[in-house]
């Protein structure tokens, strides 16, 4: 009798959670289990995996360029485009499991955000799962606009190198 309530607790509670944390985390997982998040040169701790809400339609070329800044030498994170490029039946169910992961979420406003439906839904979700979050100002010289979830409290950052930094480490 022990045996059956041990694979049950398995097929309920370990094999989902060992899949939600795996599949996204993937190749930077596995190097925190084998390094303690040391990068593999020994330069100092591996770059925490961030997701990004952004809408697809008008602000793909602001994530290119939030990928190459997190590729600079002193970058305390590096950038996983886990975004779902085809709308599908379970895709707020993909987008969850790889929201629910990581210990903050950058959602980049530009000019057509407060349009954009997936990123109000990505951030609804955010918020459902208690993940930290920021809003980063995708333009300079511009009002990037708040997703329709967001909340009044939720402020705009000005994106800029150091203040990216800053963010990430939590000073908001």
């Amino acid at each position: 009798m022990l045996i059956r309530e041990r694979r049950e607790l398995m097929r309920e509670w370990v094999i989902p959670l060992h899949k939600a944390i795996a599949r996204p985390l993937g190749r930077w997982l596995r190097q925190v289990v084998a390094n303690g998040r040391n990068r593999a040169d020994g330069s100092g701790l591996a770059p925490w995996p961030l997701p990004l809400s952004f809408d697809y339609d008008y602000d793909k070329t602001l994530k290119d360029f939030l990928i190459g800044q997190a590729k600079n030498p002193d970058s305390p994170f590096e950038i996983h485009d886990w975004s779902i490029k085809e709308a599908s039946p379970d895709w707020k169910d993909k987008a969850r499991a790889g929201i629910r992961t990581p210990h903050v979420v950058i959602v980049i406003c530009g000019e057509h955000t407060d349009t954009a439906i997936g990123v109000g839904i990505e951030l609804k979700i955010i918020q459902e799962e208690g993940v930290d979050h920021f809003l980063l100002n995708g333009y300079s010289g511009k009002n990037g606009r708040k997703p329709t979830t967001a909340k009044p409290a939720d402020k705009i950052y000005k994106w800029t190198w150091e203040n990216l930094k800053l963010l990430v480490g939590g000073a908001r």
